[in-house]
């Protein structure tokens, strides 16, 4: 998927980033400016590396979207770009089992809290019990 505001750390290492480490972390950085900091505290898992003096964070799908929400406008490494096309094919293989047909027992037999969650669980796009 081709995405804008992508950056090559071999060529270029904008001062405000988002990108993956040499050890596969999550990075943040930016000078410092207090309300960045605020903003860097709310992607999960984050802590701040003294030596690298970066934010980092497990690089898990949910850390690097919400950094990219909240930073929507600082550049993106190419690896993490590649990283997130990865995770992006992976949530299109899933299966859609929101529009399956319904046994007629689950109607009849269930009380009606557990035919909520029913309804709850065939509202969403995948779901493991």
């Amino acid at each position: 998927m081709g995405r804008d505001n992508v950056y090559d750390p071999a060529v270029d290492l904008p001062p405000q980033r988002i990108g993956v480490t040499k050890s596969g972390k999550l990075s943040i950085a930016f000078p410092y400016d207090a309300a960045l900091v605020e903003l860097a505290r709310q992607v999960p898992g984050r802590w701040w590396d003294r030596d690298s003096k970066l934010n980092l964070a497990e690089l898990t799908p949910l850390a690097a979207r919400r950094a990219m929400e909240l930073f929507p406008d600082f550049p993106i490494s190419a690896a993490l770009a590649k990283r997130l096309d990865e995770w992006d094919g992976r949530e299109a293989a899933k299966v859609d089992f929101a529009g399956a047909p319904q046994p007629d027992w689950i109607a009849v037999d269930l009380f009606p809290f557990q035919r909520a969650g029913v309804a709850f669980l065939r509202s969403l796009k995948a779901a493991m019990l």
